[in-house]
C-alpha cells in the first residue's frame, strides 16, 4: 500500500478549508473520462461532467482551447445563479442566464465552482468537488 505524501494531504486540507461557510458539496456524479459515454467516443476533445447534491447540481461541458478550457455550465435545476469560478491561481465570478447557463474560459489545472442561486437567497451555496481539467 502506498502512503499519501504529506504535501498532498496538506493541499487537500487547504482545499477543504477554503470552502465557504455553510456550503454544501456537490460530488462528481459522472465524468465522460471515467464513465462510459457514447458522445465521448464520437468527440474525444469534449468532456462532460455532472456534479450533484440532493438540493441541486451542475452539468459541465469542457472543450479544449489550446492552453485552456472552455466551460459550458448548466445549473440544475435551471435558475439564475452566481458562480464563483475557482481555478489555477485565480478566482472570478460569472452569472448564469435565467435558464442556468453560462460559458467561460479557464486555464488547465484544478477547478471548482461555488454556485449561489440568485432568486433563493435562503438557499445554501453549493460547491463542486475539485477536478483537474
Amino acid at each position: 500500500m502506498n502512503v499519501v505524501p504529506e504535501s498532498v494531504r496538506d493541499a487537500a486540507r487547504r482545499a477543504f478549508d477554503a470552502r465557504p461557510v455553510d456550503t454544501l458539496v456537490a460530488d462528481l456524479m459522472f465524468d465522460s473520462i471515467l464513465d462510459h459515454d457514447r458522445r465521448a467516443a464520437a468527440d474525444p476533445t469534449v468532456r462532460t461532467m455532472r456534479f450533484g447534491h440532493r438540493s441541486g447540481g451542475a452539468d459541465l461541458r469542457v472543450t479544449d482551447q489550446g492552453s485552456g478550457r472552455r466551460i459550458s455550465l448548466e445549473v440544475l435545476p435551471a435558475q439564475r445563479a452566481s458562480a464563483e469560478v475557482r481555478c489555477a491561481g485565480s478566482t472570478f465570478t460569472i452569472t448564469t442566464d435565467d435558464d442556468g447557463r453560462a460559458e467561460f474560459d479557464v486555464p488547465i489545472g484544478l477547478f471548482s465552482l461555488v454556485l449561489r442561486p440568485l432568486r433563493s437567497p435562503q438557499a445554501k451555496p453549493l460547491q463542486t468537488s475539485w477536478v483537474r481539467l
